[in-house]
C-alpha cells in the first residue's frame, strides 16, 4: 500500500471516529434534555439552590444566574467562574430546563472550572471535549428522573 493510501485511509477513520463521537455526545445531550421540565427564569436561583444541596456544592460560595439574550451569538448556556468562590450560569430562554441547568453545575460541582488559567489552550480544549463535557452530560442524563 502505499503511502498516499494509507493517509487517505487514516484521514477517513479519523473523520467517521469524529462523527461517531460526537454524534454520541448530542445524542445523550439530547436524551438528557428531551422531556426535561421547563424552569421559569423566576424559579431558576430557587432551582440553583435545591441542586446545591444535592450536590453538596455549598461551600461555592455563590452562583449567580443570568439570562442570554435573545439574538446573542455565542453559547446557549455556559458556566462561569468570575473569581474564587464566585461563579456564574448563564442560560437562554430556549435553554432554562432542569437538564441543563444541571448541567452546567455539574461543571462547577466537579472542579471543571478550576485551574483552566494555567492551561494551554490546547490541553484546555482537549480536557473539555473529552473529559468534562462527556461527564456533564452523563450526569445530566443520570439525573434526569429525578425531580
Amino acid at each position: 500500500m502505499r503511502i498516499k493510501e494509507k493517509v487517505r485511509n487514516t484521514i477517513r477513520a479519523t473523520v467517521l471516529a469524529n462523527m461517531i463521537y460526537f454524534g454520541g455526545l448530542a445524542f445523550f445531550d439530547f436524551l438528557a434534555q428531551v422531556g426535561s421540565p421547563y424552569i421559569p427564569s423566576s424559579q431558576i436561583e430557587e432551582k440553583i439552590s435545591e441542586e446545591r444541596k444535592f450536590l453538596n456544592i455549598y461551600d461555592k460560595a455563590s452562583i449567580k444566574f443570568t439570562s442570554i439574550e435573545e439574538g446573542t451569538v455565542g453559547p446557549n448556556a455556559y458556566s462561569h467562574k468570575i473569581k474564587d468562590n464566585e461563579y456564574k450560569i448563564a442560560l437562554s430562554k430556549g435553554f432554562m430546563n432542569l437538564s441543563v441547568l444541571r448541567h452546567e453545575l455539574f461543571h462547577i460541582a466537579d472542579g471543571h472550572l478550576e485551574g483552566s488559567e494555567e492551561s494551554s489552550y490546547i490541553s484546555r480544549y482537549f480536557r473539555i471535549l473529552f473529559w468534562e463535557e462527556p461527564r456533564a452530560i452523563f450526569y445530566s442524563l443520570k439525573e434526569k428522573n429525578r425531580t
